[in-house]
This record gives structure tokens, C-alpha cells and sequence, in this order.
């Protein structure tokens, strides 16, 4: 073995001080890498010397160790080297242990099973080749870097401001001035000779896009001019707007001859830039993959090139749609890892420049006039995503610059296809902490538990991807489920009763155990119908409410694709654990409401009683007002209101003391004022019940005017309640009827009269001529059951 060799091989911390594990580990660790350098770690002192000797590129830990624990070893690994990568392979570990040890800089975490000795070593070998593509993207940075600053030419970048973000160290030495620093705090404006001429060419490049070769007199420090040649492109967001400008500046004043290299230096930082620009726009992979194909048609003058990509499932390869010189036919042809130039190059990882295919053993002709075809490995993430391929019908199409500047282009595409999924990613990961935070508001909202219930059915559903969602309630004590909520249920399934027992809801009701399946017939005791009905991924938790389970919650996709994570269950089950504690607090809070409305019904009974003139005022009051409303095609839900409104409308002078309430004589300004806060507090008093909340505007309004002279607001016409104005007619009717303690009853003629008389200036008209139908309608049913006509009993 020689030394370089030696050197690629991974060097492994194993700490553990159990010998059984420590072998299976490394049995593991040597099935899963090529050879591994492994230390065992077994003491302090070992440890100790490791860290300061040994150029060791991974640690694996158990948590209790004889001389220590996981979380300290993990902080001293970090302690002398940041970067290196730390798993924790533990049998005792917890949950807070784990969040401790992620809080030290712990890699990943791992319980130790039979299963997981196979599953660390491919975590192992997932986190080296993620720390190997970390430090090939430092790499690849430090080399654009230093390719920005050592291309000879001019190199800068320009704000949209007409400020300058970035200049190399040539545009600095060309320009004359000290240092980067100095020159980016001038203003572009300020270097131009003709602004006119500066102005037209950035109007160019926005138009453009690109400007190449474009001829200008620059300005430099000392107050003198040079010619220069200016080329640039407008790198633009998503909508195509400009972010920024950059490119090349040439000292064309003693032209010199640019060298091979120079030029092709320039070539591989515009693909670099094309790349980057194309990854910036870009709003999905393929649109990024046919941009980048374009890129690379321009660069490298093939006949036939594109992308050849590994489908994930079938790992396969076939070329991408946007590949170019190929037939629709050719394009659905794919192949496996190994066959072909192409599968070779997707096999072994690495680039092949082949001069002549027809020398090469490999080569399957797709275009019998192909010569020669250059491909390098397409990586994303570290992970083989495909190859780029190009093809030329010349012999020796192809040189060490193209293959260089390939691979280059192969490396920036997929960084770009490696961002724009972690983009989507990020923007997957917002959409679902924005259903958490909706969640969060409804349950945190008003606690109307049939509302709260179904909207955290259909919430739930979006924040994982089902179709379908069932909440369920019971008492586990009776091992009973009642009430029954869902979202989104096929209609074919919604009569379908749920047997004791049976079904997602039962099961997870019943054990108290969350489950989570790939397909709802896997389920021991499916509910039959369901089953029947092409119902696949299945995830179900209990809702607990303390130690005690109320209920559960099941959420199901009809598509067969679909798939649960045990992330998606970590989030129902947090979920479901703040809904447990909503239903408490709903209960809670509707038992309290209930005995807030007996405590204000039974007020308002004492208000009747402690009124002399009338002991059914309100009852009789409500009857005629409901009804009132039904005359005039009110809602449902407002001749409800208007029912409870006529109940409890005097409810306020519970504050009122009886000697003004019942006084014979005429009342002082004093005594007025008093009673005329009653509506206020009536309302005041019924507020608080959420029930009755679309009420309490009828009582605060009821002694309101038509005419805008009432009290206590002094609102007019419409302004007023539709109820609050049913309840004014009504309440002076039976006013004028009743006998009074300072006079006695009047007739119900004189009644129509007063209220006929007053239409239009203290009752709206049209509640008016609608109350007198109804006293009507009533006169004239009781007329009809009195042989004798006496019509006391309708006064």
C-alpha cells in the first residue's frame, strides 16, 4: 500500500469502554468503508493523546463511560478540532441527553440495536462524504477566489446603485490605487470620462443582457485616462430584474496579446457566472438543467450534449428532455450504471475524455457519425445525480482546458441543484411552522370545541400531506368513542359506522400508542368498509389530557406515493398534546358559560318579579319580538338574538334602586339619568357569555330613537340594530297596555294609535306595520276561541 494511499483512508475515534460493542462496530465500520484507520479509545488517557497525535477524521462515542460521559467527550473533541464530525452510539442515552450532546456540536445521535450497528456505519459514511464535499465547496471557493484575483484582466462587480461590491487586484493595480478598499469606495461615476457613454452601455446590458468589448475612457486615481475594454452581463433575480453587473475590464491603451490561458480562464469564470446566474433564476431543477444545457451547447461547440440523469427509483440512466442532438426516441432509451461511456463515467466517478469512440470497448453508438465524447460525473450533495455528456464528430474534439472547464461546470451545476433544494426544503419547512402557527392561534382562540376540532383536522392534514383527517372523543374510563369530527371524508365513507375496536381512531384511542403505516390494510383491525376504499399511508395518535387519554386523531392519504415520516408523527403528536389540552379548557369554559347564562336568566326572572307593574313583561315581550322578526325574514340566527335580546333586555336595572324603579310620580333629572344607564349595563352584564355576545348590542340600543334622540348612544335609523328596534316597538306596546304604578293600562286601539302616531320618528315604520300583523293575527286567533268575544286577555 503506498502512502497515498494510506493517506485517503479514514482515520475512526471509537470511545467506548465495552469490548463486545466496540467489535461489532468496527465489524460494521469494515464492511461498510474501504479499510478504515479505527482507534480504540478506553481510557482518559488514550483519549488524551489521541486528540493531540492522531489526524483522526470521525469520533464515535458511547454516552456512559467508565471515566466519563458522552456530552464531555464530545466537548473536548470539539475543543481541539471544531470541525470534526461526532456521532453518539448509546444504549442508555435520552432525549435530553441527545439535545445536550446537540448543543456541543454533536453530529448525530444513535441508539445502539442489533439493526443500528449496520445503520452507524452507513451514517458514518454518509457524514464522511458530507465532510468531503464540505471541504471540496471550500476548495472550489478558494479557487474561484483565486482565479477572481489572479486573472490578469480587470475583474469587478457593480451595484445597480452605480456603487462598486467587488474589484481584483489587477482593476485595483490598472486604476492606480492603493488597495481594494480604496477603489470600491469610489463612485463608478466618477471614473467615466463621457457619462453619457456610461449610461448608454448599462441601458445595453439591461437590455441585453451582456455587453462585450464595449470601448470607454476610464479615469484613474492620478486624474489620468486609459482606453479600456469593457465587457459585462446583468445578473438578475427570479422576476428578472437586475441585481447586480460584472465583468471584465481590459487596459487596451498598450494592447497585448491575451494569452491561451488567459482566455480560458475568462471562459471558465463566465460559465461559472452563467451557472450562478442560471441557479439564481431558476424556480425548479429542470428548468435549471435546460438552462445549464444551453450554457454548455455555447461553450464547448459540440454536436451532442446535454445531461444524462439517475432516476432514484429505477437507478437507471436517461437523458434529460433538454438534451440536445438526440431524437425523441434515442431520448427514452436508458441505461444501468456501468454500460456505456456514460455508465462507466456514472460507475467509477470519474471523468473520461475519449478521443476516439470507436477505440473505446465501452462506447454504444446512439449517431454513427460521432468521433469523440468528453463526460464527467454530475455530483449533488455527494451523491451521484448523473452525468454531463458531450459529443463531437470530430477526432480529438476535446482538450485537458475542456475537460477542465466540464468538470468545473459539473461541480457549480450541482452546488446550484444542491441549494435549490435546500431552498425548497427551507420553503417546505416554513410552510409547515405556518401551519403549527395557525394551529397554534385556532387552539389558542375562542374555545368553541366543534370549530377548534375541525379546523385542527383540516390544519393538520396541509401540515403533512393527507387527504383525510378524523378526530375522535371519548371517556377511556367507558373504553367509548362519541363524538366523531373529520375533514375532507370521501362520501362514500361518510355513513360508515366505527366499530368498537376497529380502525385507526380505536386503536390509538385504546392502547394509548401512536402508529404509523404505509398502507391502511396492514392495520390488525381495519374498519371494512375503509378498506375497501384505497386507503394507504395511515398515521394515528392518542390525545392525552394529563395521564389520562381523551380521544385521538388519525390523518390518511388516498395516495398510494404518499408516505408518513417519523417526523410527520413527532408533529401530530405535539399537536395532539396541546388539543388535549384546548378540549379541557372548551369544557371548562363551556361549563362556566352555562352557569353564567342560568345566573343571568335567573337575574333577569328577578327583574320581572321585582317590577310591580308586570310580572311577564319579558316572556311576553320575547314571543311578541321573535315573532316580529320572523314577520320580517330575519335569519334564523337573528330572531334567536332578538328572543334572548327581548328576555334579558331590562336586565340593567338590576342597579337601579326600587324606589326609582317604582316610583308613582313623574322622576327627577337626577333619577333619569340614573335609569338611563341601564341599557349600558345590561350589556355590560351579558357581554362576557360568547353565546350571547351577538346580544348585547340589542340591549345596549333598545331605548335608542328612529329619529337619533334616544339613549345612550343617540343612534338613527339603520344604525340601529334591526332586534334593537324590533324590541323598542314592542316594549312600548306592552308598556301601554300594562298598568303603571303612576297610571292605569290604556286599550290596545290607543296603543296602535301611539305607535302609528310615533312611526317614523321613535319606531322605524317598518318594524311598525310588522308587529301590528302579528297583535293582529294573535287578536284574531283568540277572538275566534272566545264564543263571547271578550278581549281582555289581548288588551
Amino acid at each position: 500500500m503506498t502512502d497515498s494511499q494510506e493517506q485517503v483512508r479514514p482515520c475512526i475515534l471509537i470511545i467506548d469502554d465495552d469490548p463486545d460493542d466496540r467489535a461489532l462496530v468496527i465489524r460494521g465500520l469494515n464492511r461498510e468503508l474501504d479499510k478504515p484507520h479505527i482507534a480504540e479509545i478506553t481510557s482518559q488517557g488514550e483519549l488524551d493523546e489521541a486528540l493531540t497525535s492522531l489526524n483522526y477524521d470521525i469520533v464515535i462515542t458511547d454516552y456512559e463511560i467508565r471515566w466519563t460521559n458522552g456530552i464531555e467527550v464530545v466537548k473536548q473533541i470539539k475543543a481541539h478540532k471544531p470541525k470534526c464530525p461526532v456521532i453518539m452510539f448509546t444504549g442508555t442515552g435520552t432525549e435530553e441527553v441527545a439535545v445536550e450532546a446537540m448543543k456541543a456540536g454533536l453530529q448525530d445521535y444513535l441508539l445502539k440495536s442489533p439493526s443500528q450497528y449496520e445503520r452507524l456505519a452507513v451514517v458514518v459514511r454518509r457524514v464522511l462524504d458530507k465532510q468531503a464535499q464540505q471541504m471540496a465547496l471550500e476548495e472550489a471557493e478558494k479557487r474561484y477566489q483565486s482565479l477572481f484575483d489572479s486573472v490578469p484582466v480587470g475583474l469587478y462587480r457593480l451595484g445597480v446603485d452605480g456603487q462598486l461590491m467587488a474589484a481584483n487586484k489587477a482593476l485595483v493595480d490598472m486604476l492606480g490605487y492603493p488597495s481594494q478598499e480604496a477603489l470600491l469606495q469610489v463612485s463608478v461615476t466618477e471614473l467615466f470620462e463621457d457619462r453619457q457613454q456610461m449610461r448608454e452601455s448599462r441601458a445595453r446590458v439591461n437590455n441585453e443582457n451582456v455587453i462585450t468589448a464595449y470601448e470607454q475612457r476610464i479615469k484613474k486615481r492620478d486624474g489620468s485616462f486609459i482606453w479600456v475594454s469593457l465587457s459585462g452581463i446583468a445578473v438578475r433575480d427570479k422576476h428578472g430584474n437586475p441585481i447586480y453587473y460584472e465583468g471584465s475590464v481590459e487596459d487596451i491603451s498598450t494592447r497585448k496579446s491575451a494569452t491561451a490561458e488567459r482566455d480560458r480562464q475568462l471562459l471558465e469564470l463566465g460559465v461559472l457566472h452563467a451557472v450562478a446566474s442560471a441557479a439564481n433564476q431558476a424556480t425548479d431543477e429542470d428548468g435549471l438543467i435546460a438552462e445549464a444545457t444551453h450554457i454548455m451547447g455555447k461553450t464547448l461547440y459540440s454536436d451532442n450534449f446535454g445531461v444524462v440523469c439517475l432516476h432514484p427509483k429505477t437507478k437507471r440512466l436517461q437523458s434529460h428532455p433538454s438534451y440536445h442532438g438526440l431524437n425523441d426516441e434515442l431520448n427514452q432509451d436508458t441505461l444501468a450504471i456501468g454500460e456505456g461511456i456514460v455508465g462507466a463515467v456514472a460507475a467509477d466517478l470519474t471523468a473520461r475524455n475519449t478521443t476516439d469512440v470507436r477505440e473505446d470497448k465501452d462506447y454504444i453508438s446512439y449517431d454513427p457519425e460521432t468521433r469523440s465524447e468528453l463526460c464527467v460525473p454530475l455530483l449533488v450533495g455527494g451523491e451521484l445525480y448523473g452525468v454531463i455528456n458531450a459529443e463531437s464528430k470530430q477526432l480529438n474534439a476535446f482538450t485537458e482546458e475542456d475537460e477542465r472547464l466540464l468538470s468545473t461546470f459539473a461541480g457549480q451545476l450541482g452546488i446550484a441543484i444542491n441549494s435549490l433544494r435546500l431552498f425548497e426544503k427551507t420553503a417546505e419547512a416554513l410552510a409547515r411552522e405556518q401551519h403549527v402557527n395557525e394551529i397554534t392561534r385556532i387552539i389558542s382562540g375562542p374555545l368553541d370545541l366543534q370549530s377548534i376540532l375541525q379546523s385542527i383536522g383540516a390544519l393538520t392534514a396541509g401540515l403533512v400531506g393527507a387527504d383525510i383527517a378524523a378526530i375522535a372523543i371519548g371517556d377511556i374510563a367507558e373504553k367509548s368513542l362519541t363524538d366523531f369530527y373529520y375533514h375532507n371524508l370521501p362520501e362514500p365513507l361518510s355513513d360508515i359506522p366505527q366499530p368498537q375496536g376497529h380502525g385507526a381512531l380505536w386503536k390509538a384511542f385504546l392502547t394509548g400508542e401512536s402508529l404509523l403505516l404505509e398502507d391502511y390494510s396492514k392495520l390488525d383491525l381495519p374498519v371494512e368498509e375503509a378498506n375497501r376504499a384505497s386507503l394507504h399511508a395511515t398515521l394515528a395518535v392518542p390525545i392525552p389530557q394529563g395521564e389520562v387519554i381523551i380521544g385521538s386523531l388519525a390523518l390518511i392519504t388516498t395516495k398510494a406515493s404518499k408516505r408518513f415520516t417519523l417526523r410527520d408523527l413527532a408533529l401530530i403528536e405535539s399537536v395532539a398534546r396541546q388539543a388535549g389540552i384546548v378540549i379541557q379548557n372548551a369544557n371548562l369554559y363551556q361549563e362556566l358559560e352555562l352557569s353564567y347564562l342560568q345566573t343571568v336568566s335567573a337575574l333577569a326572572n328577578a327583574i320581572d318579579v321585582r317590577d310591580s307593574y308586570t310580572q311577564d313583561h319579558s316572556q311576553r315581550l320575547a314571543i311578541w319580538a321573535e315573532s316580529t322578526a320572523e314577520e320580517l325574514e330575519c335569519s334564523q340566527e337573528e330572531c334567536e338574538a332578538v328572543r334572548w335580546g327581548a328576555m334579558l333586555h331590562d336586565i340593567g336595572k338590576i342597579g337601579i334602586p326600587d324606589e326609582i324603579l317604582n316610583k308613582p310620580g313623574p322622576l327627577t333629572g337626577v333619577e333619569c339619568d340614573i335609569v338611563k344607564k341601564h341599557p349600558d349595563m345590561g350589556a355590560a352584564i351579558i357581554e362576557p357569555i360568547s353565546k350571547l355576545t351577538h346580544v348585547a348590542p340589542l340591549i345596549r340600543a333598545h331605548q335608542e330613537r328612529f329619529d337619533g334622540t334616544g339613549y345612550p348612544q343617540g343612534l338613527e335609523g339603520e344604525t340601529i340594530p334591526i332586534g334593537a328596534r324590533i324590541i323598542a316597538v314592542v316594549d312600548a306596546y306592552i308598556a301601554i297596555t300594562d298598568d303603571r304604578v303612576y297610571r292605569a293600562a290604556r286599550s290596545h286601539e290607543e296603543a296602535v294609535e301611539e305607535l302609528t302616531r310615533n312611526a317614523g320618528s321613535q319606531f322605524d315604520p317598518e318594524v311598525v306595520n310588522a308587529f301590528l300583523k302579528v297583535i293582529a293575527r294573535e287578536r284574531q286567533s283568540k277572538r275566534e276561541k272566545t264564543p263571547t268575544g271578550d278581549l281582555r286577555l289581548t288588551r
